[in-house]
């Protein structure tokens, strides 16, 4: 609250003339937070009749947010050597015998020879596997059952959950046959 009322009025008296390239620039922003695809993008801006060019496209797409849903990749990362694994690499490059990198290491001879071949080498390094828990699903039909209501429901709040709900399931039956194909 302002003590000095000269000052209040004064700041009510300063013209406010917005910019219409800093509106537009602004509405592009929050359009792109507010998307989930770069299609999705291009719609959205195409109907509050904002450029939906590739240039304007390729500066928002930093701006589209992380649903969680990581994109399909071909190669999965390498995983992070241990301490032993670098020190190993380090003096195999240095010249050092086989036997003196497992005494100062402690690696297997399998496990040396794996590292060697996997950086050394070039080889791709095998991940190792995740222990995922397997939570058992509900029956298919009470699930479909649901979303049959779900979809037909009067409130449009519910009818939209379960479209998301439909296409993360078909998306997922997607991944995992692909997945299966490999």
């Amino acid at each position: 609250m302002f003590t000095d009322w000269a000052q209040a009025l004064e700041a009510e008296s300063l013209p406010l003339n917005p910019n219409p390239q800093q509106q537009l620039a602004a509405a592009a922003r929050v359009t792109a937070r507010s998307s989930h695809t770069k299609d999705d993008l291009a719609l959205l801006l195409d109907v509050i009749g904002l450029p939906t060019d590739n240039d304007t496209l390729t500066a928002l797409l930093p701006l589209l947010p992380e649903t969680g849903d990581a994109p399909a990749m071909t190669n999965t990362p390498t995983p992070a050597l241990s301490a032993q694994e670098n020190l190993a690499i380090s003096m195999h490059n240095n010249g050092d015998s086989a036997q003196a990198i497992r005494t100062a290491t402690g690696l297997s001879e399998t496990v040396l020879s794996d590292v060697i071949a996997d950086q050394v080498l070039g080889l791709p390094r095998a991940a190792a596997a995740i222990d995922v828990p397997v939570i058992p699903l509900p029956d298919s039909t009470e699930v479909e059952e649901l979303l049959a209501w779900a979809g037909s429901h009067a409130l449009a709040g519910i009818r939209s959950r379960a479209a998301r709900i439909t296409a993360d399931l078909t998306e997922l039956s997607e991944r995992r046959d692909s997945e299966a194909v490999q």
